[in-house]
Order: C-alpha cells, then sequence, then structure tokens
C-alpha cells in the first residue's frame, strides 16, 4: 500500500505539467512588428500639415449642386463608366451581362 502511494501521487501531478507555459527566450524586439503595423493603422489626431495655400474649392457649384440634389435635377454622368473596355462592342455580346 506504500508502494502505490508514490505512484498515484506522481500519476496525478504528471498532467499539471502541461499546463506550465514556458517563455523560452524571447528576442527583445518580439512583438514589435506588431506594435508598428497597429500604429500605422490609427490616424495622428494631432496631425498638422503644413500648405501654402488652402485647398481649392467652389462654393458656387458646391451650393448649386446641393440645390439641384434637393430638387431632384441631378446633373447626370458624362459617362457610363470609368473605362471605355469594351463599351463599343457590348451589344455584341462581348461578356457584358444582360
Amino acid at each position: 500500500m506504500r508502494a502505490c502511494r508514490p505512484i498515484a501521487v506522481l500519476t496525478l501531478l504528471l498532467p499539471l505539467a502541461a499546463c506550465v507555459q514556458a517563455q523560452g527566450d524571447l528576442s527583445p524586439g518580439f512583438g514589435t512588428s506588431t506594435s508598428q503595423t497597429r500604429a500605422a493603422q490609427v490616424a495622428d489626431p494631432d496631425a498638422a500639415y503644413a500648405r501654402e495655400t488652402p485647398p481649392a474649392s467652389a462654393g458656387e457649384r458646391t451650393v448649386g449642386a446641393q440645390q439641384r440634389y434637393n430638387s431632384g435635377r441631378v446633373t447626370p454622368v458624362a459617362g457610363k463608366g470609368a473605362s471605355g473596355v469594351g463599351s463599343s462592342s457590348a451589344e455584341a455580346g462581348s461578356g457584358a451581362r444582360r
């Protein structure tokens, strides 16, 4: 009976060894890339940009566009898309969806 006790204790303590996490030898820069990536994705709240002239704006055009939008008289877009690829033969079955 006495001989079984140490074996029982070792058997019960052995699974606890699996719960220990070994840190190992981490380099001093471990995690630096994660910190740099996080910093690159966060906008600078105190951003100040040196400008010689203020950004171009046309207040009269903006007011006119807003009034046209509010009244439902929006100026149509000049073209059908951003590129002209396939625009001339789209009706002829060049892969355009119908």
